[in-house]
């Protein structure tokens, strides 16, 4: 209960100092638990999917974008992520075939 009250003061301390809205919120329970490694290695996929297609110049052509959006499910598949198509998707909607 002790850390429970204490990881409440940090979350939201944390929270309203986030570097911009992408970073994730921290729940006060994240201070308390062990973080899931699955779900630390998702929102780094995540964020990287949203890197790579940022990164590329406005007014890209949508071949190149494509090409990218393959090449990095093709990445994520071959490192073992499935469900690489899926979390591409979710990051770049507009993206999906």
């Amino acid at each position: 209960m002790d850390r429970y009250a204490a990881a409440i003061s940090a979350s939201a301390i944390y929270n309203v100092n986030r570097a911009n809205t992408d970073t994730p919120l921290i729940e006060p329970m994240d201070f308390v638990r062990e973080p899931d490694p699955y779900r630390e290695n998702t929102l780094e996929i995540k964020r990287l999917i949203k890197q790579v297609i940022g990164q590329l110049p406005a007014g890209t052509a949508a071949e190149k974008l494509q090409a990218v959006r393959t090449r990095t499910i093709a990445s994520l598949l071959s490192q073992g992520r499935q469900d690489a198509e899926a979390l591409f998707n979710e990051c770049w909607p507009n993206l999906k075939r």
